[in-house]
């Protein structure tokens, strides 16, 4: 049987695993959502970071919250909030509040831990790179 990586089926495989369009589909999601984290943040007073959490299935941008309070301070802020960031963007997107206690922590991304941070693909070569180098420490035959 031949590693990941070896040979020229293997490094098929990994040009293919780096091609495969569901894989760019979802970093292209996650890029997406990081951006419209990062405007959502830049004009969301921050008292506020820690009770969100942030879902953008569509077009719609989900701040889903866990106590009900919040949500009601909250949707007072929703219309200014989203003038300001159709400023910043050049569109209004549609803000949700959604109350969720059972399923608040699993809900969507915490605005206040994650920093957004943009991410590339590798080109097939570079993929090759990092998979012979991780095969090669990972592996020990002795």
């Amino acid at each position: 049987m031949q590693a990941l990586g070896c040979g020229e089926k293997g490094s098929q495989a990994d040009s293919a695993f780096w091609q495969n369009t569901a894989l760019r589909e979802t970093l292209a999601n996650i890029d997406n959502a990081q951006k419209s984290m990062t405007v959502l943040k830049k004009h969301l007073p921050k008292k506020y970071y820690r009770f969100i959490r942030f879902a953008q299935p569509k077009t719609v941008w989900y701040l889903n919250v866990e106590q009900a309070l919040v949500a009601t301070q909250l949707n007072w802020l929703l219309d200014d909030l989203c003038l300001r960031i159709a400023k910043d963007i050049g569109y209004a997107p549609r803000l949700r509040v959604m109350v969720k206690p059972q399923h608040w922590a699993l809900s969507g991304f915490p605005l206040e831990t994650i920093q957004p941070i943009k991410k590339s693909l590798p080109t097939a070569t570079q993929a090759d790179q990092i998979i012979s180098d991780f095969l090669s420490r990972s592996i020990d035959y002795s």
